[in-house]
């Protein structure tokens, strides 16, 4: 008995809409097409043409808000909500978004206030978007038998003001987060607002800060295995396990042996913490 084709998803696609950065100038023919090659490699090139074009789809102008940046500058972004049902549309239900516990632990960050901002803290989190697509064939068959995975992570940071409840704010932070991860798949999630503008520059150099903050924070956790505190303790203060063997009072066959915690926790007695 073959096998009944899904019925297809109805597809909405708008030609009216040209693509344009945050300050309103229109994409040249060469910068779309740049685009296009983008969005193809990213994840265009597992769906199919009805789909890549929603993806190409600058987002109308009722889901685009502005938020301040200070210095009397605004940035524009997509709504939270409609960030979702765009995802839903394109790639179905075959995709995830958490927040991943990697500040020590944590699933969120606070972050002291910078100058005299009118705020107590911020939170940050780091988000990851996980797709599951699967190409299929013209009788909407699956082509393979197991999803091609494309994975997208972001920082997401939200303000936290005076008498919020806290939970609100790690939801909007979750919010930024979820919208970062999935600017890069195309126009459709705001790829063309951050094109070249200084939203796009000031994104760029809010993920450059976010990266070093992650990295220092990884590599400040401590180790769980000898092999892990031979690495971290290479990479941080330059010693060997010769060094470490010394400082431990053990002979070079006992080295497997040691506990890992105790043992880190003499190392940074006696080197220092990171920097």
């Amino acid at each position: 008995m073959a096998t009944k084709a899904k019925k297809p998803i109805p597809i909405h696609i708008r030609h009216d809409l040209a693509l344009l950065t945050a300050n309103g100038r229109e994409i040249s023919p060469d910068e779309a097409e740049a685009m296009r090659s983008i969005v193809f490699d990213g994840a265009g090139m597992y769906l199919p043409h009805e789909k890549f074009a929603l993806l190409m789809q600058p987002p109308p102008s009722y889901a685009i808000k502005m938020r301040d940046g200070g210095e009397g500058r605004a940035y524009p972004y997509l709504k939270h909500g409609y960030v979702r049902l765009k995802l839903i549309e394109i790639f179905g239900m075959d995709w995830d978004f958490e927040i991943l516990p990697v500040y020590s632990g944590e699933p969120y960050r606070l972050i002291p206030p910078e100058g005299n901002k009118s705020t107590d803290l911020s939170v940050m989190v780091f988000g990851r978007l996980s797709l599951r697509i699967r190409p299929l064939d013209e009788h909407g068959q699956s082509l393979i038998s197991q999803p091609i995975v494309k994975v997208l992570s972001a920082s997401g940071s939200a303000e936290w003001r005076k008498k919020q409840r806290f939970g609100f704010v790690v939801s909007a932070a979750e919010s930024t987060a979820l919208r970062r991860c999935a600017m890069p798949l195309g126009p459709a999630f705001g790829l063309t607002l951050y094109w070249d503008d200084e939203a796009m520059l000031e994104d760029h150099m809010e993920k450059q800060r976010t990266q070093v903050d992650l990295q220092r924070e990884i590599a400040n956790l401590p180790p769980k295995s000898i092999a892990e505190l031979l690495s971290k303790a290479t990479s941080r203060w330059q010693i060997t396990a010769t060094d470490i063997v010394a400082v431990m009072d053990v002979q070079p066959h006992q080295l497997p042996s040691l506990d890992v915690a105790a043992t880190w926790q003499r190392l940074v007695e006696k080197y220092g913490e990171a920097k």
